[in-house]
């Protein structure tokens, strides 16, 4: 694709992302997004099938920036803990960053087929499973009993998502938000001891 054309697509995906992040999925067409981007509607069409290409191509690609994010968490050495405090630190610097980008994909995943739905999903769960090694890496240093993983990993992605959402988390704040969310981590590891 030549540049200009890419130029364009990510006109499209840019805008699609602040229209859908602002009016919903439902409420955005794709006569409105071609106004927005100054393409006609056929220029929209030329490079996406449909609307639900496009947020398929949006969600797609906020999933696969979120991965990126899980996977420079930090490098595997001794202190597993030190990988999972920086894995939390970069999950929480990226939602502060594309906060639109997660709420548009938590909001409107459904809005694609069931089999659209499902690779995305199964794309975001790739990332889960980053933390998810992490996690476990660190209850077997540490010799926790019993501990509960999944809900340890659930206790991080959302406490993430919550503290970017509602609290004015700068770079300079976030080692010691990072810091909280790995406490409650690690307090949710050991929920069932």
């Amino acid at each position: 694709m030549r540049n200009t054309e890419q130029n364009r697509k990510e006109l499209i995906l840019e805008t699609a992302q602040e229209l859908f992040y602002r009016n919903g999925y439902d409420s955005t067409s794709v006569r409105e997004l071609a106004k927005e981007t100054g393409l006609s509607v056929a220029g929209v069409y030329y490079f996406f099938s449909d609307k639900q290409d496009i947020l398929f191509t949006l969600l797609n690609r906020t999933v696969d920036r979120l991965n990126a994010s899980l996977k420079a968490g930090g490098p595997d050495g001794p202190d597993c803990g030190r990988t999972v405090l920086a894995i939390i630190r970069n999950l929480l610097a990226h939602s502060i960053r594309n906060g639109k980008e997660l709420n548009v994909l938590d909001r409107e995943v459904m809005r694609l087929t069931p089999e659209r739905a499902a690779k995305i999903r199964e794309t975001r769960d790739f990332g889960r499973q980053i933390l998810i090694e992490a996690l476990s890496d660190y209850c077997e240093q540490h010799a926790l009993p019993d501990p509960d993983i999944y809900y340890a990993a659930f206790t991080v992605f959302s406490q993430t998502a919550w503290f970017a959402r509602w609290y004015s988390v700068t770079e300079e704040g976030l080692d010691a938000f990072a810091e909280r969310i790995f406490a409650m981590g690690v307090k949710a590891l050991t929920a069932n001891a």
